[in-house]
C-alpha cells in the first residue's frame, strides 16, 4: 500500500510505468525489505566495552603505593540510560561476548535505521509532489 492507495493506482501522477511509480514502488519494495530484517537483528543494547584500571582503596594494598596504577583492567559495559551513565561488571570471557555482541547489534539496528527513515522520507517526498502534480493540473 503507498500511503493508503494500492501501488496500481491509475491516479494522475501516480500511473503505472511512470518514473514516480516506479520509484515509489521500488521504496516501497525496499521498505517491506527493511521491515523483515529489523526482525533478524537479536537483542541489542547501546553502549561500549571499557577497561577499568584503579586503586581497590585498601590502605595495606600494593595499588595504595605511589605511581602503581591499581587492578585491572576489568572490563564493564558503559552505557545512558534516562540520561544517566550506568555501568555493568563483566567478569566473565561469555559476558564480554554477549556485551560485544549485543553492542554489535545496536550498531546493525541504527544503520537499520538510518535506512528506513531515508526510504520513508523518498517515499514521503515522492507522493508530495505526486500530489502537486494533480492539484497543479
Amino acid at each position: 500500500m503507498l500511503a493508503g492507495r494500492a501501488a496500481s493506482d491509475t491516479s494522475p501522477g501516480h500511473r503505472p510505468g511512470t518514473l514516480a511509480h516506479d520509484q515509489i514502488v521500488a521504496l516501497e519494495r525496499r521498505r517491506h525489505e527493511l521491515l523483515e530484517e529489523v526482525a533478524t537483528i537479536g537483542h541489542f543494547r547501546s553502549g561500549s566495552v571499557t577497561p577499568l584500571v584503579r586503586p581497590c582503596g585498601k590502605p595495606g594494598c600494593r595499588c595504595s603505593e605511589p605511581g602503581d596504577p591499581g587492578h585491572g583492567p576489568n572490563l564493564r559495559l558503559t552505557y545512558k540510560l534516562g540520561g544517566k551513565t550506568h555501568s555493568e561488571s563483566l567478569p566473565t570471557a561469555a559476558s564480554i561476548r554477549r556485551a560485544r555482541r549485543e553492542i554489535e547489534a545496536f550498531r546493525r539496528f541504527q544503520q537499520w535505521n538510518r535506512e528506513f527513515v531515508e526510504v520513508n522520507a523518498g517515499i514521503c517526498r515522492l507522493l508530495a509532489a505526486a500530489k502537486r502534480e494533480r492539484t497543479a493540473k
